[in-house]
């Protein structure tokens, strides 16, 4: 069993340790530790996973290294290891948004192996969709290792790294947008005289279970239109409600939203 040790313990890197914890993986060889010296240790309480003061010893022994921390402390930290991470010369997983590989392995010794991953809100309750995409010493190797791990968190998928600011949209930011969305179909039912909880429970697992049809239909070759078209009947309100919000500017709102996300994820990446 391989070690996997995390730089950083906040809400990404504790969800993937408890959800490795949670398929079994031994809690001894995941290694945690965190600038703050809080959030490492509590972890390491709750779930005996091993806590280290320094994150030189952290990094010594491992054979992952999990990279937790904020974007803008990745590359002080880094600079710091490096002897360490020369020696050790773990596969490197960096969990930054907008932090590309050709960045991190700037940050690295010499033919360090990156991949880059993209969690969603979502690796809080085991149900994460993940890109990954691997740097330019990685292999197909180090790709499904680093899809094991993350798998402790949900779904992965392999994604080529120019198009990362268009998964960052589709996948970490929707999560908010479809909030949103739930938020406001929740307030119309309450203007229709339902409480705005039992509201906010009906649209959310209405949600739930549109997103199963729809993958369900991806298997068998089936666009998302093909659910749209099973629900409109003729002349009916299913209809009446979509055209309604289409004649309001519906895809212009998503489009202008994932053009928005995507624009700010490149004005970050190139910092």
């Amino acid at each position: 069993m391989k070690t996997i040790g995390f730089l950083g313990a906040g809400n990404m890197a504790g969800a993937i340790v408890r959800g490795l914890v949670h398929d079994g993986y031994l809690p001894t060889s995941l290694l945690v530790t965190d600038r703050s010296a809080t959030r490492a240790p509590a972890l390491a309480q709750e779930l005996g996973v091993k806590y280290y003061s320094e994150a030189t010893y952290l990094v010594g022994e491992s054979d992952i290294l999990v990279l937790g921390m904020k974007p803008h402390h990745q590359s002080s930290a880094l600079e710091n290891l490096r002897n360490s991470l020369e020696e050790s010369s773990p596969l490197v997983i960096s969990l930054a948004a907008g932090r590309t590989c050709k960045q991190i392995e700037n940050s690295l010794p010499a033919s360090s192996r990156v991949i880059r991953a993209m969690p969603n809100v979502a690796a809080a309750i085991g149900e994460s969709i993940t890109g990954l995409a691997k740097g330019s010493n990685a292999t197909s190797e180090d790709l499904q290792i680093a899809s094991e791990v993350l798998a402790a968190v949900g779904k992965t998928i392999v994604i080529e790294e120019e198009y990362f600011p268009a998964f960052t949209a589709l996948a970490g930011c929707s999560p908010a947008w479809f909030s949103a969305c739930v938020d406001a179909l929740a307030q119309a039912g309450v203007s229709g005289g339902i409480s705005k909880k039992d509201s906010t429970y009906a649209v959310a697992n209405a949600l739930i279970g549109t997103g199963k049809l729809i993958l369900n239909s991806l298997e068998g070759g089936a666009a998302p239109a093909r659910i749209i078209d099973s629900v409109c009947s003729p002349g009916g309100s299913t209809v009446a409600g979509l055209l309604a919000a289409e004649s309001s500017g519906l895809r212009k709102v998503w489009l202008d939203a994932f053009s928005a996300a995507l624009k700010q994820d490149q004005k970050i990446s190139k910092k």
